[in-house]
């Protein structure tokens, strides 16, 4: 977990094999209404990189990076 100012974090996940990215998972989080809330997080869970834009706790909307998951990684970092 990196805190980036007093309500806002980033969790940072990932496996590397041989110098490969295999897994990864990288998520905004704003401290709102007494919790930590997702706001934006990319992944690879589903077997392709992707990022879920979250408009509510429980509402996303999924977008497929079509990257291969190194590139996704940076982008989801940065």
């Amino acid at each position: 977990m990196i805190p980036l100012g007093e309500e806002v974090r980033k969790r940072h996940r990932h496996r590397t094999e041989r110098g490969r990215v295999i897994h990864f998972s990288v998520q905004l989080e704003l401290w709102f209404a007494d919790s930590w809330q997702p706001v934006v997080r990319y992944d690879a869970a589903h077997g392709f990189a992707h990022r879920d834009m979250y408009e509510t706790p429980s509402r996303k909307r999924k977008e497929h990076l079509k990257v291969d998951l190194a590139t996704a990684l940076t982008e989801a970092d940065r």
